[in-house]
């Protein structure tokens, strides 16, 4: 297992490198150490867009390789070397994860890393320090970086949570549109749902009440993994996807398994945000990772 997340991590570093290629290139390393970058105009993930990699799943590849590095430097198994390649290569990741400021993502690594530092972390007084440092660091990051700032509170405080009108509108509220539209047509059954086939066309016709052409610019989907089986399979699909959840949190409690653990933990925020299971960048994702680290419980139960 550790070897196959090696391979994945490998690609991963030199994907990134490559897409740092392309942020030269293009002229945007310029906007790095500028405050000219804002939640309108976000030049690092409009490179990334040209690749056809949405920015949230690429961040969530390169923090899940995170965590992975990060279990091994509390396991202490490294020369002193590898612990400071292990250590440039999350600062390397994680920076290239804030410059792409993917919330969902980002909530979700800070999360995970903060139950990962303490289930691992035996002694009381390391334990404290370290849960503290990473708060402290998530409060400066969120405060003091402008990628972030921008995101978590610039453009949370420009508009109120409405939907979109006109050409004014941000990622928030293009969401609370898709929300708003998801009420309304899960009331039409919400019990077994419209069918999987259905749903983006009555989220299209639903659309057409605001006023603003940001909804016929793009397919939007539910934006929702929760949110999209709560509307193609209704209260049921909803309460199977969590049971299966659930089960896999306590699989990884009871193993021992906190690389797996924290996996969890990473994407269950990302679910919340994204339509996961619709792209491949996700599906395929979630669905080796976890299919992998179950077979790892199986053949350490047996």
């Amino acid at each position: 297992m550790n070897k196959l997340i090696a391979v994945f991590n490998t690609a991963c570093l030199l994907f990134t490198v490559y897409v740092f290629f392309d942020i030269y290139r293009s002229g945007a390393y310029n906007f790095i150490f500028q405050e000219e970058v804002t939640f309108w105009n976000n030049p690092f993930r409009i490179v990334l867009k040209n690749l056809n990699v949405h920015p949230s799943y690429f961040s969530i590849w390169l923090l899940f390789c995170s965590i992975f590095l990060i279990d091994k430097l509390l396991k202490g198994v490294q020369s002193r070397l590898g612990n400071i390649l292990i250590i440039l290569q999350v600062v390397f990741f994680l920076f290239t994860s804030i410059l792409f400021a993917s919330r969902a993502t980002l909530i979700g690594f800070f999360i995970a890393v903060s139950i990962l530092v303490f289930l691992a972390i035996k002694s009381k007084i390391k334990r404290l320090v370290a849960t503290a440092s990473v708060i402290l660091i998530i409060v400066i990051s969120v405060t003091q970086i402008s990628f972030l700032r921008v995101r978590f509170l610039d453009e949370i405080n420009a508009q109120k949570l409405r939907p979109p009108v006109g050409i004014a509108h941000t990622s928030s509220n293009i969401r609370v549109g898709i929300y708003q539209c998801a009420l309304e047509i899960f009331k039409e059954n919400p019990i077994m749902g419209i069918g999987v086939g259905d749903v983006q066309a009555k989220l299209n016709n639903c659309y057409l009440q605001f006023h603003t052409r940001v909804y016929e610019e793009g397919n939007y989907n539910s934006h929702s993994t929760y949110l999209n089986l709560l509307l193609s399979g209704g209260v049921f699909a909803l309460l199977l996807f969590l049971s299966s959840l659930f089960l896999q949190l306590k699989l990884a409690l009871k193993f021992e398994n906190y690389v797996y653990l924290s996996f969890i933990i990473l994407i269950i925020p990302f679910f919340l945000f994204e339509n996961v299971l619709s792209r491949m960048h996700g599906a395929v994702f979630y669905g080796l990772f976890n299919a992998l680290f179950l077979k790892q419980i199986l053949s350490t139960k047996k």
